[in-house]
C-alpha cells in the first residue's frame, strides 16, 4: 500500500499522473517519484478508454459529463485521452415485467448463471438485442436456448462417433489414404459447406466488431446450426464419398 491520505491528491499531483510533460521535480509533495511514477503508468496503461456503457437514461448525466470532463482536462485532446467510444443500452425486463425487489420479478446475474449456465445467459442476452430499446428476458427462452445447444452439441458428438468409427474402418496405411485425399478435389458439396463457414465467420467478425450481438446470433450461429442439423450419417456418407 502507498499510504497516501486524500489531503495528498493535490492539484499538482494529479497533474503529474494525467500529464507526461510535468516533470516531479516542480511538485511540492511529500510522495516519492517511485509511488507517482507507478500511478502515472497505471493512468497511461488504461487510458484512453476504448469504450464506455451505460443505460439509455444516463446519457443526459453521467455520459454527458464524461466528455464534458474529457474536454476540460485535455482542451484539445493532445495526449489522445479523450474516450474512443459511447455505447447506450436499454433496460431489461424479466419475462415482460419491469425487474422489481419489491414484487419478487427479480434475478441477479450470479443466480442467472448458477441457474442456466454462462453459455445460456450469453446466448439468451445476445438474442433479446443490444440496442436502446428494452430488452425482455424470458426464462422459457433461456431453457430453449440451452436445449438447442445441447441438441447441437449431441448432433457434434454423433458426428465424431461416426467419423471416428469409420476411420477404423478403412485402411491402416494412412500415408497412402492422406496422399490420396490431398489429391481428390472437393466436390459441389464440399464447396458450399466450406462457403457456409467462411460466410458465417465473415458475417461473425463484422457483426462483433460493431457490437451487434443479436447479429452475431440471428445472421451466424443460427443460420450455421441450421445447415448442418439432421441425421449425422447423412453428413458424414456423403464426406466419405466425396474422398474416395
Amino acid at each position: 500500500s502507498a499510504n497516501i491520505s486524500p489531503s495528498e491528491m493535490i492539484i499538482d499531483v494529479w497533474d503529474y499522473i494525467f500529464f507526461v510533460d510535468k516533470s516531479y521535480s516542480s511538485l511540492k509533495t511529500n510522495i516519492s517519484k517511485e509511488i507517482l511514477d507507478c500511478l502515472r503508468n497505471e493512468f497511461q496503461y488504461w487510458y484512453p478508454v476504448d469504450l464506455r456503457s451505460s443505460g439509455k437514461d444516463l446519457i443526459p448525466n453521467h455520459l454527458t459529463f464524461s466528455l464534458y470532463n474529457h474536454v476540460a482536462i485535455w482542451p484539445k485532446n493532445e495526449d489522445n485521452r479523450w474516450l474512443k467510444a459511447f455505447c447506450a443500452n436499454g433496460h431489461l425486463f424479466l419475462n415482460g415485467e419491469k425487474m422489481s425487489k419489491s414484487t419478487g420479478n427479480f434475478m441477479t446475474l450470479i443466480q442467472a448463471i448458477e441457474r442456466f449456465s454462462a453459455d445460456g445467459m450469453h446466448l439468451t442476452l445476445a438474442d433479446v438485442g443490444d440496442k436502446i430499446e428494452d430488452a425482455n428476458f424470458y426464462e422459457q427462452n433461456v431453457e430453449a436456448q440451452l436445449l438447442r445447444l445441447y441438441t447441437f452439441i449431441e448432433w457434434v458428438k454423433d458426428v465424431l462417433n461416426i467419423s471416428s468409427s469409420q476411420t477404423n474402418n478403412q485402411s491402416t496405411d494412412q500415408e497412402s489414404n492422406d496422399e490420396k485425399y490431398e489429391n481428390k478435389s472437393m466436390n459441389y458439396f464440399d464447396r458450399v459447406f466450406e462457403s457456409e463457414i467462411n460466410r458465417a465467420i465473415k458475417l461473425t467478425e463484422e457483426t462483433y466488431e460493431n457490437m451487434l450481438y443479436k447479429e452475431v446470433d440471428s445472421k451466424a450461429r443460427k443460420p450455421m446450426q441450421s445447415n448442418v442439423t439432421g441425421d449425422p450419417s447423412i453428413v458424414t456418407e456423403a464426406t466419405a464419398s466425396s474422398m474416395e
